[in-house]
């Protein structure tokens, strides 16, 4: 949420070792918690390790309990192909994620909303995001920390899309993506690290026409 990736290298090689030495269960049974699965392929991919990435979800599939064995697998997969850029490959895994708990459906909205992004369906995403924050105010059961998390998130795909998809037909200057990008800084956000990512490549035009 604070966009740090200062420690992530690090973390990884911690993950790596509790998997070689066989750490990663509870010690009441053999299965790998779903929390960290998910957390190894997304650390791997974050750092560009994709083989590797694919390579330990296929291998510790089997590792997780089976009775969401194939739910976290399929969003493994997801923010793995996200993160290579395979988005048709991702949306196909997120069509057949079952929509369960509270937390499932904000994940997968979320996934939804980053492909959504990244695909250029720009209608599609500003219809999700009107959906998605009355399915929050209607929600009982996710604290307000989380929803102020997930709504700033919202806020944010809201505006690079504004700019990107250029839905308003504005012109957005430089300063206008240099507070946008303080404002992000500041903020907790869910998946700040991507956000940060898009928010470079809506700058990246700006710097290129300053130096014509």
């Amino acid at each position: 949420m604070k966009g740090n990736t200062k420690f992530i290298n690090e973390q990884f090689k911690i993950y790596k070792q509790m998997i070689e030495t066989g750490i990663y269960n509870n010690g009441k049974d053999n299965f790998i918690n779903p929390y960290m699965y998910a957390n190894i392929v997304s650390m791997a991919a974050n750092l560009r390790r994709y083989s590797w990435a694919e390579n330990f979800a296929e291998k510790f599939r089997s590792k997780l309990n089976s009775s969401h064995r194939k739910q976290c697998f399929q969003f493994a997969m997801v923010s793995l192909n996200l993160k290579r850029k395979k988005f048709d490959a991702a949306l196909e895994y997120l069509s057949k994620v079952k929509s369960g708990d509270v937390i499932d459906k904000i994940t997968i909205r979320r996934f939804q909303l980053m492909l959504y992004y990244e695909s250029g369906f720009f209608d599609e995403l500003h219809s999700l995001i009107d959906t998605t924050k009355h399915f929050i105010t209607n929600d009982k059961k996710t604290s307000a920390g989380a929803k102020n998390i997930f709504g700033n998130f919202l806020y944010f795909v809201k505006k690079f899309a504004e700019v990107k998809g250029n839905i308003k037909n504005k012109k957005y200057d430089e300063y206008y993506l240099i507070n946008l990008k303080k404002e992000l800084s500041e903020k907790d956000v869910s998946n700040k690290l991507w956000l940060t990512e898009k928010i470079d490549e809506l700058e990246k035009p700006k710097s290129a026409n300053r130096k014509n």
